[in-house]
């Protein structure tokens, strides 16, 4: 059934909907102790999906203005975040764009930080392959070596733990924090990955109608570098 481009642009808003939530939600989860510690699967999950709802809403903005008609899916499928993000930085980082102080900051970011790539692989791997990692073992699918928690724990926070040796010597000590100080440090990345895709709603000219839904990803759109890691999510999520 075809859908007219009224209907198809009120959907596309409750998906952006859905997608700031989604990463809201995970941002909270990284932010728990409990979770962080027994269930690091919950934050991965919600983080991947509101991520890949992003980019691809964003995408479809992109298509629309330039078109006048959204895409079809295959301009959008798969869930690889990290080939979603290089078509949205190839098509939304133009030259106009780049004379702006602030996108020039979000495109080094983008393309440069060690840690968001690390993060970019383990949830573009996680939607590709990795989402039913055990059942994919217990049907004898193949599956990478290593689980989404494993890559998690033995590359992204051993990454971070190099960053900042002192951590690493606090772990031998009991009642420690250093998980905390692991988790805020990932809480920060993902705030400046959602603010650098955010600000594409109200200075990257994606369309009149993405401008009008910015208020939805204000959360992050607003956020100031001094802001970061100093938000309570759960806060956001009562």
């Amino acid at each position: 059934m075809s859908y007219p481009d009224k209907i198809k642009h009120f959907v596309l808003s409750d998906e952006l909907i859905i997608a700031g939530k989604l990463i809201i939600y995970g941002l909270r989860e990284l932010q728990n102790p409990r979770t962080y510690n027994d269930f690091i699967h919950l934050p991965i999950l919600l983080l991947a999906n509101g991520f890949e709802r992003l980019l691809k809403t964003i995408i479809c903005y992109k298509y629309y203005n330039k078109h006048g008609t959204f895409p079809q899916i295959s301009k959008i499928r798969g869930h690889n975040i990290q080939l979603l993000l290089d078509k949205v930085v190839s098509e939304c980082f133009t030259q106009k764009y780049m004379n702006i102080p602030a996108a020039r900051e979000d495109l080094k970011f983008l393309q440069t930080d060690t840690l968001l790539k690390s993060i970019i692989k383990i949830l573009s791997d996680f939607g590709d392959h990795d989402r039913y990692y055990n059942l994919d073992i217990v049907v004898g699918k193949h599956t990478d070596p290593e689980s989404p928690e494993d890559e998690w724990g033995k590359k992204l926070e051993l990454e971070i733990l190099n960053i900042h040796p002192d951590w690493a010597k606090e772990l031998s000590k009991p009642n420690n924090d250093v998980l905390v100080k692991i988790a805020n440090e990932l809480v920060i990345i993902f705030e400046r990955f959602a603010r650098a895709l955010g600000r594409l709603f109200t200075i990257g000219e994606l369309s009149p109608e993405a401008e009008i839904n910015s208020t939805y990803l204000k959360d992050f759109i607003y956020l100031s570098d001094n802001e970061m890691g100093n938000r309570n999510y759960s806060v956001f999520t009562t």
